[in-house]
């Protein structure tokens, strides 16, 4: 586990990219009920995992219920490596005990949490560690990609496009005028055709 410059299972308001991994000892079928909140009869939410773990508060949408079996040849380490981004080096010292691990593991990041915090586990919910995720290196590789071009930029010295002229009044009263006619027209062609 990484040295972390606090007890894993203090969660302090300025800390980010941290990963703190639970086992949860339950049968497959109780998982969903127990990591899932529900609405209750008061209007308030029952959370067991939430409960379990100490807290007032914790974002369901940012916990991440991991089934180990499922996880194949890439197992719980190769996980925290290439999901997480948790750098290979903090992990070689419980590679072995990570991967042995066997059942459903709750990863609660950073952002799960709403403020300071202190986590109290109970049964059924048990800390494995925290581990913080590697500042990944800057890559200067070119893009080549469509989405990774610069969107084009207007010319600087183009002049600005020149407002449309109103349209002159007198425009409107010819047109007003020929309407008229017009109409005046055929209302005298149909009377007169229906008078004869």
């Amino acid at each position: 586990m990484v040295t972390l410059p606090f007890h894993p299972l203090e969660v302090r308001e300025s800390e980010h990219r941290v990963y703190r991994l639970f086992t949860i000892d339950l049968a497959t079928h109780h998982i969903p009920a127990f990591t899932r909140p529900k609405l209750n009869n008061t209007g308030g939410y029952d959370y067991p995992l939430r409960d379990a773990l100490g807290l007032s508060e914790l974002d369901d949408s940012q916990v991440q219920i991991l089934r180990l079996s499922e996880l194949g040849e890439l197992g719980l380490t190769g996980y925290l490596i290439e999901g997480l981004g948790i750098s290979e080096a903090d992990l070689e010292a419980n590679a072995e005990r990570l991967d042995a691990l066997e059942g459903h593991v709750a990863v609660l990041p950073s952002r799960a949490f709403s403020g300071p915090a202190l986590i109290v586990p109970t049964p059924p919910v048990a800390l494995v560690g925290a581990y913080a995720e590697h500042e990944a290196a800057t890559d200067f590789t070119t893009l080549t990609s469509a989405a990774a071009k610069p969107a084009p930029q207007p010319d600087p010295v183009a002049p600005p496009p020149v407002p449309r002229a109103a349209t002159p009044l007198w425009y409107w009263i010819v047109g007003v005028v020929s309407a008229l006619i017009i109409l005046y027209t055929l209302f005298v062609i149909f009377f007169s055709g229906g008078a004869s």
